[in-house]
Parts: structure tokens; C-alpha cells; sequence
């Protein structure tokens, strides 16, 4: 019997119908990322985010392939510090990037999380 007949034929929950299907994923990283939007229409309206801030929200959060080159072959890697397994994982795998980016946002947005800046010498 072929695969997509044996799927049909399983009885699913709706927890396994989801981890099968990568919901849970999408619905972690959908979260993270609306949670941004919520908090950057909550500016004060006189608040205005610059052009460039506006391109790297867009670029982070609708074009993973260009958001990988700017991390990896633009001047980023020089401007922050990001560890040896994070860099690995961020190469290696579109969903670690995109939360990389997201994780990313945040501090650029609201200065929250771990993101540092390298000391220049």
C-alpha cells in the first residue's frame, strides 16, 4: 500500500495530526511574530521607526533567503557577537534562522534579549 493511502487509513489525534503536519513550528514562530507586530503598533505615535529599521523588519520576517546573506556576508557578523552553535544552526536550517531573526527584531525593536554589539578595539 502506498503511504498516502496507509495516512488515510490512520486514525489520528489532533495532537499527532499537528506535530505530523509541523504546526506546532509554524504556530511558535507565528506567535513570536505577531507578538512583535502587537508591540510595534503600540509606539507612541510620534515614535517613527527609521527607513533602514523598516527594511530590516521586512527583510527578517518575509525574505529568509536574503535575511541569510545579510547575516553571513554582510558586515553583521562583525558589528554582533552570535556564538559558534548558533551561527552552525543558523546556516544549516531555514526555521533557526527565521527565529534568529525574530529573536533579532526584538532586541533591534525593543532592545529585549541577549543580542550584543562587539567592542570596537
Amino acid at each position: 500500500m502506498s503511504p498516502i493511502v496507509l495516512a488515510l487509513k490512520r486514525n489520528w489525534t489532533v495532537s499527532q495530526w499537528r506535530n505530523d503536519q509541523g504546526v506546532d513550528v509554524h504556530d511558535e514562530i507565528n506567535a513570536e511574530w505577531t507578538d512583535l507586530l502587537v508591540r510595534k503598533r503600540s509606539f507612541p505615535p510620534n515614535m517613527q521607526l527609521t527607513e533602514q529599521t523598516k527594511k530590516m523588519f521586512f527583510l527578517a520576517s518575509y525574505n529568509i533567503d536574503k535575511f541569510r546573506e545579510f547575516v553571513l556576508k554582510s558586515s553583521f557578523l562583525n558589528r554582533y557577537s552570535v556564538d559558534g552553535a548558533t551561527l552552525e544552526k543558523i546556516k544549516a536550517d531555514e526555521i533557526d534562522l527565521l527565529k534568529f531573526g525574530l529573536k533579532w527584531l526584538k532586541w533591534l525593536l525593543f532592545k529585549e534579549g541577549d543580542f550584543e554589539l562587539k567592542i570596537e578595539e
